[in-house]
């Protein structure tokens, strides 16, 4: 299994675009990985965090009426946003031990050349919502060189309900970013 990268310095990079003649290549190179830690709770994997800065990534989709498939993105846009942000607490295997409340849009509109399997791929625009859409924007992010810890809150693992809340305001928890979750 290839390591993933966890020197934030190799993170913060923007990736290049991702040549159509290398799509199968590092498409199986995400695909295997996701596939090798399968009940991890790793719902997505974006090249970068295996050491190659190419604008790609892999995520577990999970339609609403459908089992969960896997999902290969490569040279991804985000079209539009809709619908105001909300707090995703979220942790990611490059930054293990923390765990953060990020920004996310609920609704993306999306343009990439991807696949669902190991076939030929296809310039695809959708229109994801929730947790995909929540896991793409993490996923998206990386290959901006964007992580975490840039756009989201830390979370304390041994935060109380009446602790001062991380983001400073002065207020508890439970009364600020913590009242949602």
């Amino acid at each position: 299994m290839p390591q993933i990268i966890t020197n934030t310095n190799d993170l913060h990079i923007v990736s290049k675009p991702l040549p159509p003649e290398e799509f199968e290549r590092v498409k199986g190179q995400l695909f295997g990985f996701l596939w090798s830690v399968e009940g991890q709770h790793a719902a997505g994997i974006a090249s970068v965090q295996l050491g190659e800065p190419v604008s790609a990534f892999a995520f577990w989709r999970k339609p609403d009426n459908d089992p969960p498939f896997l999902e290969f993105v490569a040279n991804p846009e985000i079209l539009e946003r809709v619908d105001a942000q909300y707090k995703s607490y979220e942790g990611c295997m490059s930054i293990p031990g923390v765990r953060c409340l990020v920004p996310r849009y609920p609704q993306l509109t999306i343009r990439y050349e991807g696949s669902q399997d190991l076939s030929v791929c296809e310039d695809r625009t959708w229109v994801i919502y929730d947790e995909d859409a929540r896991v793409f924007q993490h996923e998206f992010d990386h290959t901006q060189g964007i992580l975490i810890t840039d756009v989201g809150i830390v979370v304390p693992k041994n935060i109380g309900r009446n602790d001062q809340c991380p983001c400073r305001s002065g207020r508890k928890w439970k009364k600020c970013c913590g009242r949602d979750i």
